[in-house]
């Protein structure tokens, strides 16, 4: 699956502006269909480029909901529910079953999977802890993304629900349902411990402990617990998730492994200390692991001061279960 991954990257990945157009069996045509992508990024082919493809094969391989820990600047945002978008202008398009399998063997290099709905509206839900406005209405407006809050958790799932009944048929103003949840996903105050060392202090022996040592949150305490308990019920699982904490977010990955159980994970920062790395050989190194790395770079941040350079490269790496 990892060649298939990256053929499919290599057709897509160059090719930000194409247009569709395939002979049906028989003699007949499919609909000619010019897509647009624009993304603001300078690199041949970096992160953003690599979200966005991820995001639109994504259907490929039964995937319509995608979550961010965290919002940011939001150019990885876009790029997610740019891709997710696009593949829904595709299916908007599919009016006939022998043309959405022609669509389908372009995309993906497979018939149109049959649980995939001619039409279908994608999800991403991202966090951040203070949303700044600004932010959003530079490089989102184009999705008129709604924003909760994440506290009180209690009655957060409802809501998501009800925003998706309210807007999940809205295929031409919102091609990707954008939701922003304002708030951590872990409750802050529920635990004190983090991984650093204040200044002018010393680590101690049992200081990497603490590390470790914050509480399971219960039922109502947590904003991703609640809206993944939700969502992913009887085996359900996350489709993607990128992860760009610049922490090492044990807390949130914990959350994200127990009850979100994502199948596709983009991982930023990779390199860097108290970042979460960590997360790649958790998942690749356990005995019998399904889990495999399909794709990976590295981004240019430029000339930063700083012990090793740490700030100036930066990796990211892509996973994929093949197991389910």
């Amino acid at each position: 699956m990892g060649g298939h991954f990256e053929s499919r990257l290599e057709d897509w990945g160059s090719a930000l502006k194409s247009e569709f157009h395939e002979e049906a069996k028989g003699g007949g045509k499919v609909e000619k269909r010019r897509v647009d992508v624009q993304l603001d990024y300078d690199d041949e082919f970096n992160v953003a480029k690599a979200t966005f493809c991820l995001a639109f094969l994504l259907p490929c391989f039964k995937s319509t909901m995608a979550m961010e820990l965290y919002l940011g600047h939001a150019q990885l945002t876009k790029s997610v529910a740019r891709g997710l978008g696009l593949t829904s202008h595709f299916a908007e398009a599919w009016d006939d079953r022998e043309a959405a399998n022609l669509a389908s063997e372009a995309i993906c290099g497979k018939p149109l999977p049959l649980y995939l709905a001619p039409k279908f509206r994608p999800l991403l839900v991202t966090f951040d802890g203070e949303v700044e406005e600004s932010v959003v209405s530079k490089h989102l407006s184009e999705f008129l993304p709604e924003q909760f809050s994440a506290d009180p958790v209690p009655g957060l799932a409802a809501q998501l629900r009800k925003s998706r009944e309210r807007w999940g048929q809205d295929y031409e103003t919102r091609p990707t349902h954008l939701v922003i949840v304002e708030g951590s996903p872990y409750p802050m105050d529920l635990c004190d411990f983090k991984c650093g060392r204040a200044s002018g202090s010393y680590w101690h022996r049992d200081d990497v402990k603490d590390c470790f040592s914050c509480p399971e949150p219960k039922q109502n305490q947590s904003a991703l617990r609640e809206i993944c308990e939700d969502l992913f019920q009887d085996g359900a699982r996350l489709d993607l998730v990128v992860l760009d904490t610049a922490s090492p977010g044990i807390e949130e990955w914990f959350l994200m492994e127990k009850y979100c159980r994502p199948r596709h994970i983009i991982i930023m920062n990779t390199n860097m200390p108290l970042h979460q790395g960590w997360v790649v050989q958790r998942l690749l190194g356990q005995p019998g692991s399904t889990w495999r790395e399909i794709l990976g770079g590295m981004i240019r941040w430029g000339d930063f001061p700083g012990i090793l350079n740490f700030i100036q490269d930066t990796h990211w790496r892509f996973l994929a279960d093949l197991g389910d």
